[in-house]
């Protein structure tokens, strides 16, 4: 094996762990405060957070155009380009800000939320400077600098964190949901300029980002459909339900949602300039993503399942009785979530290819889609829009599925049966969980005690009987850590 294979292979592997045990800790601290917090906080300010997110959220793809994948992607890329890169998300961030601003008086009265006149703006800040850190965040992915950016979003976190439960607890509402994620977002931006050691110049070229846009607007375009697939429920319940409805929605899928944006986010932060490196060997992707899509589901299903077995438990003694609604809608969402963490690695996969078409024709089709079935569900309230918008996971991961096996030649049978000891296994979990839930609830009223026990019993029940059929994955976790 050469040099640089080995490099490579060491630097990939050594980022998974690094992000992997990084993002452990910001899980469990990030659900330890979600829980903490949402007991100062109201449903509404909830609902108003989500309604700004549509709009920041579609702001940060717009400005940043997919040129950060664009520079991760491309062979070689020289110093004339990326400073001609950054005055232009630069510029766009600063269109993109002004123009959310003037939008803002009428999205508070579409939504009826008169705050969002003053809190829209301050939101749309963080997209000035999220674009100012595109071009520095990509040097750092295409030197694969994982361990580095694993302990940077390490520091960020925290801010977040703590920043979140003291201005919740200080009485700040909904700003402490927002002015916390803009602080650490100043300070990732920051700490990437100084671990490239990156300083802008004022261009000389401009028509040199023409490659980079072209390739980066098909990356952005399937992100800005997808951020709108994503939001079209928080748009269709604040527009038919009402500010106090998205609220419940929006901490419901916050933390149905957990597991998937952290535990994927490792696998995805990972894979594409992993795969945009080796994308001219079919087989090596191939592997890669066969062996990385069940590294994904061992973590993930248990978390998911679990969620949605123990919610009833755990929202009323953990976060209150306040937010009982959104015990059947965690549920709900847990278990759609089951197929959107597999469609996320599916996308970056394609997208590191080189074939970012694919996943925009997807998403232009979910677009289409989305808010006629959702529609179906508001007569049903909060209850039918979760249903209706969970059955769009499973479709759009076998659409995937599809696509994946055209582009790699990997087998859909050979991915599900390296998945059999892990189904079997959840399964075995579930069976343990609501026995144990059973048989706790007949001795104790404590519904910590019975929260304890049945999570308990689920951990242990899961990692014996995937130990017990499948003992290569101990020598896989052993091979990981001693490559670190």
């Amino acid at each position: 094996m050469s040099s640089d294979l080995q490099s490579f292979k060491s630097k990939v592997v050594s980022g998974f762990v690094w992000g992997a045990a990084v993002r452990f800790v910001v899980q469990i601290a990030s659900w330890a405060s979600t829980l903490w917090v949402a007991r100062w906080l109201s449903p509404d300010d909830y609902g108003l957070v989500a309604v700004s997110g549509i709009f920041t959220g579609l702001g940060l793809l717009v400005a940043g155009l997919g040129l950060g994948s664009a520079i991760v992607n491309r062979k070689i890329v020289k110093r004339k380009h990326t400073d001609a890169l950054f005055f232009l998300c630069l510029s766009l961030g600063v269109l993109v800000c002004l123009g959310i601003t003037l939008l803002a008086p009428l999205v508070a009265g579409h939504f009826r939320i008169q705050e969002l006149r003053i809190a829209l703006p301050v939101a749309a800040l963080i997209i000035i400077v999220s674009a100012a850190g595109v071009v520095p965040t990509a040097l750092a992915m295409r030197a694969l600098l994982l361990r580095e950016t694993a302990l940077v979003h390490l520091l960020a976190g925290g801010i977040v964190i703590v920043m979140t439960i003291t201005m919740a607890y200080l009485g700040y509402a909904y700003w402490a949901l927002l002015i916390p994620v803009l602080c650490s977002e100043i300070v990732i931006v920051c700490c990437f300029f100084a671990l490239v050691r990156y300083r802008p110049s004022f261009p000389r070229a401009v028509f040199c980002t023409v490659p980079y846009v072209r390739y980066g607007f098909k990356i952005s375009s399937a992100g800005v459909v997808g951020h709108a697939n994503g939001q079209w429920p928080i748009f269709i319940i604040g527009s038919f339900l009402g500010q106090t409805a998205v609220g419940y929605y929006q901490l419901a899928m916050v933390l149905a949602s957990m597991p998937k944006n952290k535990v994927g986010e490792i696998f995805s932060s990972v894979t594409f300039p992993a795969v945009s490196r080796i994308r001219s060997d079919i087989a090596r992707v191939g592997g890669f993503f066969a062996k990385t899509h069940a590294f994904l589901n061992i973590v993930s299903l248990p978390m998911f399942v679990g969620l949605a077995l123990v919610a009833d438990l755990a929202v009323p003694l953990l976060i209150g009785e306040k937010w009982l609604p959104i015990v059947p809608l965690i549920q709900i969402i847990s278990l759609g979530m089951l197929f959107a963490v597999g469609s996320q690695l599916i996308m970056r996969v394609i997208e590191g290819m080189g074939l970012p078409r694919i996943t925009l024709r997807l998403q232009l089709l979910l677009f289409l889609a989305i808010p006629v079935l959702l529609m179906l569900g508001v007569p049903f309230e909060l209850t039918g829009v979760a249903v209706v918008w969970t059955l769009v996971f499973p479709l759009t991961y076998a659409m995937l599925l599809s696509r994946i096996r055209a582009v790699t030649n990997v087998k859909i049978a050979d991915l599900f049966a390296r998945l059999r000891p892990c189904g079997v296994a959840v399964a075995g979990m579930a069976a343990a969980t609501v026995g144990t839930g059973i048989l706790v609830r007949g001795l104790t009223d404590s519904s910590l005690l019975m929260l304890i026990a049945e999570v308990s019993a689920g951990a242990v029940v899961y990692s014996a009987s995937l130990l017990a059929m499948d003992r290569s994955i101990v020598a896989d976790i052993r091979q990981l850590f001693k490559k670190v």
